[in-house]
């Protein structure tokens, strides 16, 4: 099979597990609501994400992405935790999961690719059907975990949902952090380099511990040669939150991008500074993209999506279909 593109389909048919909970931040722009924990004189302090289990869910309510109700909504979450109380969510009540709560809360999913379907089925009480290159209805009734459609752009699968019911247990993740009806979720699934996808792991705390079976869970292959997933997403509810937000974004230098778009690399760096905060006139741009030095290697200046790209990607994508 091909996408409409005339590229062969990806195979990301099988089971991909990791060795780590919560949903992992981006390497700039907006992220989600991350974990923190509260030192002996009552203060908090914002941890990375980790492989381990913690006795309480206690997120940064302090996040610029939440608005006041949702911040409040957060902090009374982990004072209830950290009280003793069990804070019921869809997980641990076995309610079905929506993204992205249901990407930050399983240790593996078995992706499952037909002609006109990918089917999702995750550890405990989740399994999701999503219908290719068809849209949402128009008259949609809300539900546990609302309407998705998905379809391929060259070797991503991209997935948007629409329609996830906003009720007391609903929740973006773990952590309490509420969403209203208005939510929308776009997820892209592509293969990516073994090693790449063992090394983000590593960086936010996840350890290789071979024979480690969570909930059932076969171990993780150690094969760094074999193609590793990796699933980016990015959330809007104007409702809840200050500005759109990712839990992962890819990263591309102006080279990369220039050979993409079959292009001197000379003339991507000139589209580049268009689509920024100043174009090569000096004059304001569209502020769609920006680029900064990668901490890991700062001879390196990836190129991104702004809140404001990526919002009009979307635009995009919906006048397309």
């Amino acid at each position: 099979m091909a996408a409409d593109s005339g590229h062969p389909i990806p195979d990301l048919s099988g089971r991909w597990g990791r060795d780590m909970l919560f949903l992992e931040p981006p390497l700039s722009g907006p992220g989600p609501v991350v974990r923190a924990e509260r030192k002996a004189d009552g203060t908090m302090a914002v941890q990375d994400p980790c492989c381990r289990f913690v006795p309480q869910w206690l997120g940064d309510h302090t996040s610029p992405i939440l608005k006041p109700e949702a911040a409040e909504a957060v902090k009374k979450f982990g004072d209830l935790s950290f009280s003793g109380t069990v804070t019921p969510d869809l997980h641990n009540t076995c309610w079905p999961e929506p993204p992205p709560f249901v990407l930050g809360t399983h240790f593996a999913a078995q992706i499952l690719q037909l002609r006109d379907e990918v089917t999702l089925l995750y550890l405990i009480n989740t399994v999701r059907h999503v219908p290719l290159n068809a849209p949402h209805p128009e008259n949609l009734t809300p539900s546990w975990q609302g309407h998705s459609v998905g379809w391929y752009e060259g070797d991503t699968l991209v997935i948007d949902t629409v329609g996830i019911k906003a009720a007391p247990l609903s929740t973006i993740d773990l952590f309490g952090t509420p969403h209203s009806k208005a939510l929308h979720v776009v997820e892209r699934y592509r293969l990516i380099d073994g090693e790449d996808a063992a090394e983000t792991q590593r960086k936010h705390g996840a350890i290789l511990r071979p024979g480690f079976s969570p909930y059932g869970r076969t171990p993780i292959d150690p094969d760094r040669a074999k193609k590793g997933l990796q699933v980016e997403f990015t959330v809007e509810d104007a409702n809840v939150f200050t500005t759109p937000w990712s839990g992962r974004e890819g990263k591309a230098g102006p080279d990369e991008l220039a050979r993409k778009m079959g292009v001197a690399p000379a003339v991507a760096s000139r589209h580049i500074s268009d689509l920024g905060d100043m174009d090569r006139y000096k004059r304001p741009g569209h502020g769609l993209v920006e680029q900064r030095m990668d901490i890991m290697d700062r001879r390196n200046r990836p190129v991104r999506l702004t809140p404001k790209g990526v919002a009009f990607l979307h635009r995009l994508l919906r006048a397309s279909r």
